[in-house]
């Protein structure tokens, strides 16, 4: 570790940080691990716990203020689904955008 601050110490100092621009005040929560092995120069996701269920979608749906931020702009929020959730997510894109395709093709060519 390094100055006696560990990895996580950090994850969380940074996720509060990241929170608080989102939020605009303090949220409370718990770092849970980061995803995936360590390799040099692959950023690992962090996964957190919300003490709050309100937060999560308040964080959600606020979380584009990021884009915005100098120090923040790479950093996407997503919510943390299941396998399950996942899999049904993909389905449901994959269906719009079949919709969209075909929307399109009934469209025609234009003049």
């Amino acid at each position: 570790s390094t100055n006696g601050v560990s990895p996580r110490e950090k994850d969380t100092l940074a996720v509060d940080n990241v929170l608080e621009v989102i939020a605009e005040r303090k949220v409370m929560f718990e770092t849970k691990f980061r995803i995936g092995a360590k390799e040099d120069g692959k950023i690992r996701p962090i996964v957190i716990r919300l003490r709050e269920e309100k937060d999560k979608e308040m964080i959600l749906s606020s979380s584009n203020k990021l884009k915005d931020h100098p120090q923040y702009k790479g950093i996407y929020i997503k919510p943390d689904l299941t396998a399950a959730q996942r899999i049904f997510m993909r389905e449901q894109e994959e269906k719009l955008r079949e919709e969209a395709a075909l929307r399109l093709i009934a469209l025609g060519p234009s003049r």
